[in-house]
Formats: C-alpha cells, sequence, structure tokens
C-alpha cells in the first residue's frame, strides 16, 4: 500500500484555515473580542510582504477593515498592556488592528493584545506561508486541539514508518 509521505497538513496550503483557540485577552476589556464585536473567521486575511519567521502579518482582504478592540476603541486608543510571555501560534492585535501570529523566532514577550492561539497541530504551517496567501481562522474547542495534535502525531510516525521501510527494503 503506498502512502503519501507527506502529511495532510502539508498538502492542503493552499489557501489554507488555521484553527485557533480563544487568547488570554480576549475576554478582557481591553482586548478585541473574538466572539461578540468582531470574529478573525468572519475576515479573510491576506499574509503581508513583511512576515517572516518572527512574525505573519496579515492584512485583511476587505477595504478599510481593521479590527477593534472592545468597547468601541480601536486597538491604538484603547490602553496598552503589559508585556506577557508568547508562544509560537499567538495571535496578537496591535494598534493597526491587523493581527500577526507570532512565528517560531518571535520575541518571547508581548505587549499587544493576544486574543487567539493557532492550534500546536497547525504551527508548523505557518513556515508555508508566503506572502500574498489568503488564510481564513476557524475557532475550535480544547478537546478539537488535542485531536488534531494526536492526528498530527500520527500522520507524522506513519511518515517516519514509510520512510524506515523504504531504507530497509534498499
Amino acid at each position: 500500500v503506498q502512502r503519501p509521505l507527506a502529511p495532510a497538513w502539508l498538502r492542503d496550503l493552499g489557501s489554507p484555515t488555521l484553527r485557533m483557540l480563544p487568547g488570554p485577552d480576549s475576554v478582557s476589556d481591553a482586548a478585541a473580542s473574538i466572539d461578540e464585536s468582531w470574529s478573525l473567521s468572519a475576515v479573510s486575511w491576506r499574509v503581508g510582504s513583511s512576515s517572516d519567521r518572527r512574525g505573519v502579518r496579515l492584512r485583511s482582504t476587505g477595504e478599510g477593515v481593521a479590527l477593534a478592540r472592545r468597547g468601541g476603541g480601536s486597538a491604538a486608543n484603547s490602553g496598552e498592556l503589559r508585556s506577557k510571555g508568547m508562544l509560537p501560534g499567538a495571535v496578537q492585535l496591535p494598534p493597526s488592528g491587523e493581527p500577526i501570529i507570532l512565528g517560531v523566532d518571535a520575541p518571547v514577550t508581548g505587549g499587544y493584545a493576544w486574543v487567539g492561539q493557532v492550534i500546536e497541530a497547525d504551527v508548523g504551517r505557518l513556515a508555508h506561508l508566503v506572502a500574498g496567501a489568503e488564510i481564513g481562522f476557524e475557532r475550535v474547542s480544547f478537546e478539537a486541539a488535542e485531536r488534531a495534535l494526536a492526528e498530527r502525531q500520527n500522520e507524522l510516525d506513519a511518515a517516519k514508518s514509510v520512510r524506515f521501510e523504504q531504507l530497509n527494503a534498499q
């Protein structure tokens, strides 16, 4: 039986949907509300040309669309947040209102609102996004995030075993 070596998450890079959990600031008064005043999943995003391993900068595909903080104020005038530890995949909302997804070389602290967290199973997809690529977000449960991580690990284990079988056959 011939199995594809590339896992499913790597084969679907054309217009990916990144799964995410709410971030720790998604419920604070200073942060954006991801389920009331706006939703990351309701807007289409393009990867900005200034994206790199430190962060994927997103630009809205709609005209003049930028996310606002809860309470009607923009991110620029709703107050600063204290710096806190960050993780790869953190979705931050800077004053521009255009989100940044932190990559693997991102700073370990950040002061923008942490409004979402790309699930661990999808963080590796960030490295494959190119400038101009359109992406979307899907909010998932913690249970779905755990299942996705287990599925990704199973795919990687299967790819390793196929490669091991190929080496032994030579």
